[in-house]
Parts: structure tokens; C-alpha cells; sequence
């Protein structure tokens, strides 16, 4: 007859029960480090020369949002959501033709070459706004680092 007998069960159980709380915890606070990374360049992004920023509202809209709802953590990254242009800046697009008319005032003024210009009708051309993926650029330029810690999180878990 052979008889076999495990000794530690209840002790390895108990340790299996507890590695799940640890990964999540340390995942979460390696998600929460990333949002804001990639917060911070895309607010570096949005800074620089490339959408020309005048009054840096687009870069002021940037925000990090990390929700937890049972055993889901997730990170939301959002720009732009209260302004009409956004989504054309980082999508890019096309703007039609159009044409601007005098309605309340008798004529519309405009510098040129730093002289005032009147006029009561102006038309304007079609214009092309090319995208400027920076959502993207902020997430894979972490994209090595994220790896990384997702290895080291999940070790630390199982430790």
C-alpha cells in the first residue's frame, strides 16, 4: 500500500491567497507612476514647437485619472475634452472653405503685415491640420519601462 502525506498545505494556501493583493497592489502603484509619466510628456509635447502654443489651454487640459473598481485598475489618460480644436489637433483633419461676413458692424478688421485691413466679406481656404499623435508618443516612449516594471511587479508579487 502506499501512503503519501503533504505537510505546509494550509501554509501554502495561505500564501497563494495573499500573492494576488500583493501583484495587484504593486501594479497599481507602477500604473499609477506611469499615468503620470506619460501625463508629464505630454504636457512636455504640447509645450513645445509642435502645435505652436499660444495660450497653453490644449496643455492645461491634460490630466491622469487611475480607477479601481474590483480586480480592475485602469489608467485614463485624457486631453482636451472642453475644447472644440482638440480633437483636429491630434487627430488632424480637414477645415473647408469658408467665408466670414460683416453681420453686426459695418465692416470685419484684420492686420496684414502689421497694417489694419477692412473688409465686409473675407473667404477663407481650406485647410489641412495634420495629426500630431502625442497620446501615442507619450505612451510608447514608457513603453520599455512599462515592460520592465510589469516584470519586476509581477515578481515582486510572487515573492
Amino acid at each position: 500500500m502506499l501512503s503519501l502525506e503533504l505537510q505546509g498545505v494550509d501554509a501554502a494556501a495561505d500564501r497563494l491567497a495573499g500573492l494576488a493583493p500583493a501583484m495587484r497592489a504593486a501594479l497599481q502603484d507602477k500604473l499609477q507612476r506611469w499615468s503620470d509619466a506619460a501625463a508629464a510628456k505630454l504636457r512636455d509635447e504640447l509645450s513645445g514647437p509642435m502645435l505652436r502654443s499660444r495660450s497653453g489651454r490644449l496643455r492645461d487640459t491634460v490630466s491622469a485619472d487611475l480607477t479601481s473598481a474590483g480586480d480592475t485598475v485602469s489608467a485614463e489618460l485624457t486631453l482636451g475634452e472642453d475644447l472644440p480644436y482638440a480633437r483636429i489637433q491630434i487627430q488632424g483633419g480637414q477645415i473647408a472653405a469658408r467665408e466670414i461676413i460683416a453681420r453686426n458692424v459695418q465692416a470685419l478688421r484684420f492686420m496684414i503685415d502689421g497694417r489694419p485691413v477692412f473688409a465686409r466679406a473675407v473667404r477663407l481656404p481650406s485647410v489641412t491640420i495634420p495629426a500630431h499623435p502625442v497620446l501615442e508618443a507619450a505612451w510608447a516612449d514608457l513603453a520599455p519601462e512599462i515592460e520592465a516594471d510589469l516584470a519586476e511587479a509581477s515578481g515582486a508579487g510572487a515573492s
